[in-house]
């Protein structure tokens, strides 16, 4: 039990022999400010060997790498770049420029203050034959209103080979963070800002797709219309005059004679000389002499005046004819060929041109407008109204309503619906014409229906094509309008 007992004791007079030891160097010191200190013996024996080499020196110092600090706002300032708001992030970026054997370590979290920092955003590297420059940046929201700092931000360095690197560090930013209250120190509430479209209308795109739209329907509607009119046209085209008898008998011989034998026989020959002249004879006198028999044919021909012609030389040919015919008679090529001249003289001899009965006309009728004139004034009056229409555009779009670009179209509308309700347009009374009633006496149109022709033109971005193209391909020129009222397009003024 004496060895538990004593070691209490031995280390308690140890220890107060190191602390005489110590208090006694300490003096020492004080006395002697050049002495060393001696070693502690237990110091000596427990404690590892000091490095008393000296560090390492630094191959590229501090001063010679460049660094810079700024932040860019994502909003606008209250006053200059120096005024930040309260809430509003900004981009904390740094820029080092360093030669190029240096190696740049980026700073992960960097301390911001009473900034907050949001993330770290991809920075970018730029190396040259002597020079490296890298910039990192970083995202922060302030959150305290006052005058505020970014603290100094320290970059760590190494030079490339080196055990040993150094460190630079930014400049403190100094910022006045404001909050939203226009005043901080009697709170009112900062105006409100202007609001934003979360859609916005392209009305040029809108308009142009309106208007290709309006085309292909137009030509739709136009190439239907016709269609449905095309057979009423015909309809109402007047026939070509009928040509002159002896003409055509005329060049019927000439083409028979024309045709060989071989491609006709004597009575095929014979029977078509006969009919040629039965049209012919039916044409001169005004009777149809090809459903007639020939006794028929040979009563009507005793009242006819056949000039120097006796009628029994044109009965023998029908009697000849009549043998071929029911007799069976083949004749011969030669014989067949020798009626033509006889009926060719017929028809020299007895032509005389018809006499046309001119009814004397009661009532004078004005001309029809020609197809040019009525484009001519139609086109004055279209732009007429066309130049309004886009002066109006341009007024909206100085403006900035152009919403409202239909009114413009509808200006086009109004004036052609009512251009001619003072009688006349604009168009009409440039080239002297004048729109009529489609009766006897040409009666002036109505306000009725002067309203009513251009009743179609209301709609004129689908239907102005369609009028132009049913006026053209009508017989008499009219257009729908003129076709619903009843009126027509004359020349010269209103009676």
């Amino acid at each position: 039990m004496a060895p538990r007992s004593l070691a209490p004791r031995w280390a308690a007079r140890l220890a107060l022999a190191s602390l005489l030891a110590l208090a006694a160097t300490t003096g020492a010191r004080a006395d002697d400010p050049d002495a060393a200190p001696a070693p502690s013996p237990a110091a000596d024996e427990t404690a590892p060997p000091a490095d008393d080499a000296p560090p390492e020196p630094l191959s590229v110092p501090p001063s010679a790498l460049t660094v810079n600090a700024r932040v860019v706002p994502e909003g606008k300032t209250r006053r200059d770049a120096q005024e930040l708001v309260l809430g509003q992030p900004i981009l904390f970026e740094i820029t080092v420029s360093a030669p190029r054997d240096v190696e740049l370590f980026e700073p992960v979290k960097p301390a911001t203050g009473s900034f907050k920092l949001l993330e770290s955003q991809p920075g970018t590297r730029q190396t040259t034959a002597d020079a490296l420059t890298e910039t990192y940046r970083f995202r922060l929201l302030p959150l305290r209103v006052g005058f505020e700092k970014i603290p100094p931000v320290e970059i760590a360095y190494r030079p490339r080979g080196a055990t040993a690197g150094g460190s630079v560090s930014t400049e403190p930013l100094r910022f006045h963070v404001v909050g939203n209250l226009e005043n901080e120190q009697d709170p009112a509430l900062a105006a409100p800002p202007a609001p934003v479209p979360v859609i916005a209308t392209n009305w040029v795109l809108v308009w142009g797709l309106s208007v290709g739209g309006a085309i292909v329907v137009a030509a739709l509607l136009t190439l239907f219309v016709l269609r449905a009119l095309d057979a009423r046209f015909k309809a109402l085209a007047p026939a070509p005059p009928p040509r002159p008898a002896n003409e055509v008998a005329i060049e019927r011989l000439d083409a028979l004679d024309g045709t060989p034998d071989d491609a006709l026989d004597g009575a095929a020959r014979m029977a078509t000389t006969v009919d040629i002249l039965r049209q012919y004879l039916g044409g001169r006198y005004g009777f149809d002499a090809l459903e007639m028999t020939t006794p028929e044919l040979r009563r009507e021909l005793a009242d006819a005046d056949l000039k120097g012609i006796a009628q029994t030389d044109i009965d023998r040919v029908l009697d000849e004819a009549d043998l071929v015919k029911f007799a069976r008679i083949v004749p011969s090529p030669e014989s067949a060929r020798a009626v033509a001249p006889k009926v060719r003289h017929v028809v020299e001899v007895t032509w005389e041109p018809p006499k046309v009965e001119v009814e004397e006309e009661q009532v004078p009728v004005l001309e029809a407008a020609t197809q040019k004139q009525r484009v001519f004034a139609g086109a004055i009056d279209l732009g007429i109204a066309g130049a309004l229409a886009i002066l109006l555009f341009a007024l909206l779009m100085v403006a900035g309503a152009l919403e409202y670009g239909f009114t413009a179209i509808l200006l086009v509308s109004v004036l052609l619906l009512f251009r001619d309700a003072f009688g006349r347009s604009v168009g009409k009374v440039v080239l002297g014409l004048a729109v009529v009633q489609r009766r006897d006496r040409q009666p002036p149109a109505t306000p009725k229906q002067l309203v009513v022709r251009n009743l179609l033109l209301v709609v004129w971005p689908l239907t102005l094509v369609l009028e132009a193209m049913v006026q053209r391909r009508h017989p008499l020129g009219l257009r729908l309008g003129d076709m619903l009222a009843g009126t027509e397009v004359v020349q010269g003024g209103r009676r």
